[in-house]
């Protein structure tokens, strides 16, 4: 069963949108992922039945805070880190000059692929990747900043990873109630206080939030600094971890609470700038999700059809049933809209690393990217439930792989944000970003585009798309905080149709069985999720809900 165990549609996906030539290579350096999906799966497995350990002291007595990771997770690491190399390749003039530009669409591709085996070490990828992206963006040329950026970008024997040491007990995702507390010391700061959730709690480098003495309160009084593992001197840091969570998924990673006793960091731009450019990682962190919810999907279709194909039931085989297909094609439609929609995102943001992008790129970035994570978080924990549903029985069973889905995909509607918080943001970039401007032009645009076969599709979907932006109209029109209830129904029909609509925009360039599959996914995603829907409908429900609120 392991030899179907591939994406059916990221390498078609790429030869559409990569530029020519660039597709073939593509679909190479997939394979050669896909090539060693035993030996990833077994490491895997191995991975998440043994999880790291922390060693708070050595035999000595003395403090050692030492994460030690299963020989598996550190092969995982071999592979993604130096011999894919999913973190350095954005960052490699050579890898951009390769992939035309387009190395992010590579990577993350590569990405998802190993993480339909591997979820656990995709966080650390992540942080990595975004402690340097920040780093990039913001500090100077001088050499402690060189020598990190280098490490973290690094595919050989120097390379570090990152990790983003942000949220408190006390707020979670409410940051500006963080009350962390940095002190200056000399060309360095003293940061003290306790962080709460920190993933990849090993990492040679983290980015922390900390609030410098007398700074306002909220997130706009939050500085941000480096803060090294180790000190330049060979000492270790000063904080400690108190304990490794013992998380539900992602068991093979290292997510520790974490006490800071004046450690040592490193001030990384202006000290009331800390927030904004940590949202930048942030963001970065929700594309990783939603591209790790892709993985999630691909590998549960995977899952399911295999069993489906192989197995028989009342006479004929599971896939015969009508049922049994019904669902099949559910997940395939929502695998391949999810995935249009992630990559609509990746292509936005490699124009504009690569300085070919707009404003109105910069402006589609910023909603498509919680849009994205929203919906394919929700999808990716609905997937991985059909798969075990398919399965049945054995699919319950942890000698399959189908539970760890659904325990990992658990963490994906929480991580960087829950759905409410992902709402909530989609509506500040059509508010203050001006994104509405933007958005539904691209939508109508693609269905501008739509190829003969797909014309009847189309039609549905741009009266879905008006009702939709006739219902955002209405929502504009109400008072308080209730009318976030029904924002965020909005936001879950408004994604679906995104996806069938970039299905709609992509079959236009593919061609035969190709283009059916798409225009096919594209009525499925809005028989699911659109049919009767209806503005009225949206804001009829908020008036009644409205009203019961006040009554309570």
């Amino acid at each position: 069963m392991t030899a179907s165990m591939h994406d059916p549609f990221i390498a078609k996906r790429l030869k559409r949108r990569l530029p020519a030539g660039s597709g073939d290579k593509a679909g190479e350096f997939l394979a050669q992922i896909d090539r060693a999906r035993e030996e990833l799966d077994r490491l895997a497995t191995l991975a998440d039945a043994n999880p790291p350990t922390l060693r708070t002291h050595d035999r000595f007595g003395d403090r050692l805070d030492a994460v030690d990771h299963h020989p598996a997770y550190e092969q995982l690491g071999t592979w993604a880190y130096d011999t894919l190399g999913l973190v350095a390749m954005p960052y490699d003039p050579a890898e951009r000059e390769r992939w035309n530009g387009m190395p992010r669409s590579v990577a993350f591709a590569g990405g998802m692929v190993f993480a339909i085996s591997e979820q656990g070490l995709y966080c650390p990828l992540c942080m990595t990747d975004g402690a340097a992206r920040v780093l990039s963006a913001v500090v100077g040329d001088a050499p402690r900043w060189r020598d990190y950026i280098s490490r973290l970008t690094s595919r050989g024997p120097d390379r570090w990873t990152g990790g983003m040491f942000l949220t408190e007990r006390q707020g979670g995702s409410d940051v500006g109630a963080n009350t962390s507390v940095a002190v200056p010391d000399g060309d360095r700061w003293r940061l003290t206080g306790e962080k709460w959730f920190c993933s990849n709690a090993g990492a040679d480098l983290a980015l922390v939030l900390a609030r410098p003495e007398g700074a306002r309160s909220g997130t706009r009084g939050l500085g941000l600094f480096a803060m090294p593992r180790v000190l330049e001197d060979g000492r270790r840091n000063s904080y400690s971890f108190r304990r490794l969570k013992d998380k539900l998924g992602t068991r093979s990673m290292a997510t520790a609470e974490v006490e800071l006793d004046g450690a040592v960091g490193y001030q990384i731009g202006p000290l009331d700038r800390g927030f904004v450019q940590m949202a930048e990682m942030i963001n970065l962190s929700r594309l990783y999700n939603a591209v790790a919810s892709v993985a999630i999907m691909s590998r549960s279709l995977a899952e399911a059809t295999a069993w489906a194909h192989s197995r028989s039931a009342f006479g004929k085989r599971l896939s015969d049933h009508a049922m049994v297909a019904d669902t099949l094609s559910q997940l395939a439609a929502e695998l391949d809209g999810s995935q249009a929609l992630v990559w609509e995102v990746i292509d936005r943001l490699d124009r504009l690393e690569s300085g070919a992008g707009s404003q109105d790129d910069r402006r589609l970035l910023r909603i498509l990217t919680p849009l994205a994570k929203l919906y394919t978080a929700k999808r990716a924990l609905w997937a991985a439930s059909e798969a075990i549903e398919i399965l049945g029985g054995s699919g319950y069973v942890n000698e399959f792989v189908t539970p760890r889905l659904l325990r990992d995909a658990q963490v994906l509607p929480i991580w960087e944000g829950t759905t409410n918080i992902q709402t909530l943001d989609i509506f500040r970039a059509l508010e203050k970003a001006g994104a509405e401007e933007v958005l539904f032009p691209l939508l109508r645009s693609c269905l501008d585009s739509a190829p003969r076969e797909a014309t009847p599709v189309a039609a549905r979907l741009r009266e879905h798309v008006d009702e939709l932006q006739s219902a955002l109209a209405g929502l504009r029109g109400h008072e308080g905080d209730g009318w976030t209830v029904a924002a965020r129904e909005w936001a879950l029909r408004l994604a679906p149709a995104a996806c069938a609509v970039l299905l709609v925009a992509e079959s236009a360039a593919a061609g035969g069985a190709d283009r059916d599959d798409l225009v096919e996914h594209a009525a499925k995603l809005a028989d699911m999720h659109l049919e009767g829907w209806t503005a009225v409908g949206l804001l009829r429900a908020l008036d009644r809900k409205g009203r019961a609120l006040s009554r309570a």
